[in-house]
C-alpha cells in the first residue's frame, strides 16, 4: 500500500515538474530578435505595444 502511494506521489511530481519546465521556458525565451536594425532602440512617448513591435521588427 505505501508503496504504491510513494509510486503515485513520484508521479504526479514528475508530470508537475514537466509542465513547470515547459511553462518556464515560455517565460524565459528571449523576447527580441537577434538582429536589429540598430542597437539603439527610442521608444516615444505614448508609444503603444504595436508601435514598439513595429520598431523592433
Amino acid at each position: 500500500m505505501r508503496s504504491r502511494f510513494l509510486w503515485a506521489i513520484l508521479i504526479v511530481v514528475t508530470i508537475g515538474g514537466i509542465f513547470a519546465y515547459r511553462a518556464y521556458t515560455k517565460i524565459m525565451a528571449p523576447n527580441v530578435p537577434d538582429q536589429l536594425a540598430d542597437d539603439l532602440v527610442i521608444i516615444p512617448t505614448n508609444a503603444t505595444f504595436k508601435d514598439v513591435v513595429q520598431m523592433l521588427h
